[in-house]
C-alpha cells in the first residue's frame, strides 16, 4: 500500500517538476509519509525512478503485446499496434509522459535497460518480419512512430487540436504511408 502511494505520488510530481527538481521531502510530504518510510522502501531517489520506470515499461509493453494479431497481415499488424500505443496513452497518459522524458536517463539501471531491449526487440521483430518498410534500421523505424505519435500528444496538449479518433486514424495511415515502400 505505502510502496503503491509513494510511486504513484512520485510519478505525478517527477512529471510536474522533473527528477532532478522533485527531493525526496517534497516526495514525503506530498505522499504524508516520513521520510524515513520512503528510504525503506527505497535506497534512493534513483531507485524510486527505476522503479517506475520498470513498472510502466512493462506495461507499456504488455499492452502493445497483448491480443497481437500474430496472423493479421502487417498492415494490420502496424494498425494494431499503433492504436495500443494510443490507448496506453489514454488509460495512462502521466506514465507515457514519465517513460518519454525518461527514456535515455543516465540513472536507469541494468534491469531498467533490458526492459525497454526486450520492448525493442519486439518491435524490430516486427519490423523486420516482413519487407514492405523502407530500407531503415528497425530502431529508427519505432523512433519514427514513437516520435510522430509522442509530438502530436504534446502538440494536442497545448490545445491547438483535439486528438479525435479521426484524426488519430489519419496520424496511422500517414505513419504507415511513410514507413513502407
Amino acid at each position: 500500500m505505502k510502496n503503491e502511494l509513494i510511486l504513484d505520488t512520485a510519478l505525478q510530481l517527477f512529471v510536474e517538476y522533473g527528477y532532478e527538481a522533485t527531493p525526496i521531502s517534497m516526495l514525503a510530504d506530498k505522499a504524508k509519509i516520513a521520510i524515513g518510510t520512503i528510504y525503506r522502501y527505497y535506497p534512493s531517489k534513483n531507485d524510486i525512478a527505476n522503479a517506475l520506470f520498470q513498472k510502466w515499461k512493462k506495461n507499456f509493453h504488455d499492452e502493445l503485446q497483448e491480443g497481437f494479431p500474430i496472423d493479421a497481415s502487417i498492415r494490420e499488424k502496424f494498425k494494431f499496434l499503433f492504436f495500443r500505443m494510443v490507448s496506453f496513452y489514454k488509460k495512462h497518459p502521466t506514465a507515457f509522459e514519465f517513460l518519454e522524458f525518461h527514456y535515455h536517463s543516465s540513472y536507469l539501471n541494468q534491469k531498467s535497460l533490458q526492459i525497454s531491449e526486450e520492448m525493442m526487440k519486439f518491435l524490430r521483430n516486427f519490423v523486420q518480419e516482413e519487407k514492405v518498410f523502407k530500407d531503415m534500421p528497425p530502431d529508427a523505424i519505432a523512433g519514427f512512430v514513437m516520435g510522430a505519435f509522442t509530438g502530436i500528444i504534446r502538440t494536442a496538449k497545448s490545445n491547438t487540436f483535439i486528438l479525435s479518433d479521426n484524426l488519430l486514424k489519419m496520424i496511422e495511415e500517414n505513419c504507415w504511408q511513410a514507413l513502407t515502400k
